[in-house]
């Protein structure tokens, strides 16, 4: 009898140390499971704010993109009007110029024709005629008009003495249009670059998201393994509890 209660007793033994090594691991398993919880759960804190950053870094670069949106269609609309400025203003010069020629001509015919002293009189009335025609028709006010960012007036007055002002004046006109049209596809250039940036932050934040998400995933399922771990400790704890009541009993 003594034989069988020494042996049930080694059994007992054997078990609580089972147990207790048991319960060693599991407080081992524990500890490192809190330790990964906490540096995922800090990793996990870290792109959250990785991401923030990410979609306040997107909303600027749209805005600036619509605003140089913006200022592409005003200077392309700004372009458009100048363009059709400068063309209405080369036709009118085309035609004072062909009204001089007339003039002329007809200044050169009134001349062939008069060949005595006695119309000398007369000749001096219709050159004075002409020329006060003349002057009549190259006296023309504020060409140009105003465009949409400034207002562009260009005051000439044309005769035969101030034609080339006016044709350096459109001169001056094409060199604005060049420089507008030069500033324009540049902003198309910037703007072109800028949205590749907020394609290229698109990206970059949907994989955050997609690692985000797998960090979830990996920390949900630490915390599972957490519980269940504290769970077998528990359990571990309670046998511990009901060990000295076996020897007790064999005791007797």
């Amino acid at each position: 009898a003594v034989t069988k209660h020494e042996t049930l007793y080694r059994t007992i033994e054997d078990r609580v140390a089972d147990v207790e090594e048991g319960k060693r691991n599991a407080e081992i398993k524990l500890i490192k499971a809190k330790e990964l919880v906490s540096s995922q759960g800090e990793q996990l804190k870290q792109y959250e704010e990785e991401r923030r950053t990410m979609k306040s870094k997107i909303m600027m670069f749209e805005m600036e993109a619509r605003g140089k949106d913006a200022k592409i269609r005003h200077l392309s609309d700004l372009i458009k009007t100048l363009k059709t400025d400068l063309e209405n203003a080369r036709s009118e010069v085309h035609n004072l110029r062909d009204r001089e020629d007339r003039y002329e001509m007809t200044k050169v015919h009134v001349e062939k024709q008069v060949t005595s002293d006695d119309s000398e009189a007369r000749l001096r009335q219709m050159m004075t005629s002409f020329e006060n025609e003349r002057q009549t028709i190259f006296q023309v006010n504020a060409i140009g008009r105003e465009s949409t960012a400034n207002v562009l007036r260009i005051p000439v007055i044309l005769s035969g003495y101030c034609l080339i002002n006016h044709v350096k004046t459109f001169q001056g006109f094409n060199e604005t249009v060049r420089k507008l049209t030069s500033q324009l596809s540049s902003l198309q250039t910037k703007n072109s670059d800028l949205k590749d940036d907020v394609d290229k932050l698109k990206r970059d934040l949907s994989d955050a998201e997609k690692t985000e998400a797998e960090l979830r995933r990996n920390f949900d399922e630490k915390s599972r393994v957490a519980i269940e771990v504290q769970h077998l400790k528990d359990q571990v704890s309670a046998k511990n509890r009901l060990i000295p009541f076996f020897r007790c009993e064999h005791c007797f």
